[in-house]
């Protein structure tokens, strides 16, 4: 039986859930003055601080990746797929990173969205998908053989995809078959009687809606900990908007 159109484009493209942008502001930079480092150096605030920073670099950078393919070209598909991997892959660092955390800021109220990702049952699917995907594809190519062999095992007969171009150079060149598996072996692990395009999508969808939440999260407590450090003493404008107005 071929595979059907619908399950071939299953997962090329997201629902549009995710704003890039609020709304449209001026560019504007704040620089560090150096020789303030030794009052913040260590500060466990102004540590988190750039822990934090970190996490939100790699996951806005990895959703931006993710959102900007329209699925048209078997390039975009290709780009779109595995930038969703690494974007959960970097999700579930940022989750690892915030329960580490944990423990100074817990009582902390603008702490709390932050810990309702990492730990409430509220978010526990989102968590799972997000793990999985990091421990088996995202940062990981199964070089221990082990869920290739097991999504080969799960295949039913068909006619699957196996590989495409846009053209005849590298680039565009995409082996569609190892996407196809590793996507089949997440719908075996999590579908629970769901159809493979129904828990293909919600797979999708649940990162794309899980980012937009650690980012809008991390961020205002971001903003926190430039408080608690009192970074306005420490940084000078180096853009058009003043330092006053970083938040």
């Amino acid at each position: 039986m071929p595979v059907s159109k619908k399950r071939k484009n299953a997962v090329n493209k997201p629902r549009k859930t995710v704003p890039l942008t609020a709304q449209k502001t001026e560019r504007w930079a704040a620089s560090l003055n150096g020789s303030r480092l030794m009052y913040l150096r260590n500060d466990p605030d102004f540590l988190t601080l750039i822990k934090i920073g970190r996490a939100t670099n790699a996951v806005s950078y990895a959703l931006t990746n993710v959102i900007r393919e329209d699925g048209k070209t078997v390039a975009s598909v290709r780009q779109f797929r595995r930038g969703s991997f690494v974007l959960a892959g970097y999700l579930h660092e940022g989750i690892n990173l915030v329960r580490s955390i944990k423990g100074r800021y817990l009582t902390h109220p603008k702490f709390e969205p932050l810990r309702a990702l990492a730990l409430a049952a509220e978010y526990k699917r989102d968590r799972d998908y997000v793990r999985t995907i990091r421990n088996s594809m995202a940062f990981h190519l199964d070089e221990i053989d082990e869920t290739t062999r097991h999504a080969l095992g799960t295949l039913k007969p068909s006619t699957m995809p196996f590989m495409a171009g846009d053209d005849a150079m590298f680039m565009t060149f995409y082996f569609e078959f190892s996407d196809y598996l590793d996507v089949s072996y997440l719908v075996e692990k999590f579908g629970d009687g769901r159809s493979w395009e129904e828990t293909a999508q919600d797979i999708v969808d649940s990162i794309m809606k899980f980012s937009e939440r650690f980012l809008i999260a991390a961020h205002e407590f971001q903003m926190v900990l430039c408080d608690k450090v009192k970074i306005r003493e420490h940084v000078y404008r180096g853009g058009d908007r003043p330092v006053s107005e970083l938040q």
